[in-house]
């Protein structure tokens, strides 16, 4: 099936297996006389978010191998230095 129907084929290699099945099924040559159309038009967005919230987390994901005390070390900070051009053009505290 080449056509226009590009979609599908990405469909194909989606992460959930229920709409990835379904793609493969509607690109393949048709060997059957007939499908049941309720197979296809059981899975809303919703029954499938509601699928996937009703499972379990077996493992809690990896956000952050070690979470850092600061953004900024002291020896980073531009306005330590006296002679800093961030210094010079921003104290506005030694106007003359």
């Amino acid at each position: 099936m080449e056509s226009c129907l590009w979609e599908i084929v990405q469909l194909q290699s989606h992460y959930h297996p229920n709409i990835a099945t379904i793609s493969k099924i509607v690109s393949e040559q048709f060997t059957k006389q007939s499908y049941n159309m309720e197979d296809f038009l059981d899975h809303s967005y919703a029954s499938l978010l509601e699928a996937e919230l009703g499972k379990d987390v077996k493992k809690a994901p990896v956000i952050e191998f070690q979470i850092p005390k600061r953004i900024f070390l002291p020896q980073d900070d531009p306005t330590s230095a006296p002679d800093s051009l961030l210094v010079k053009l921003w104290d506005f505290g030694a106007a003359a």
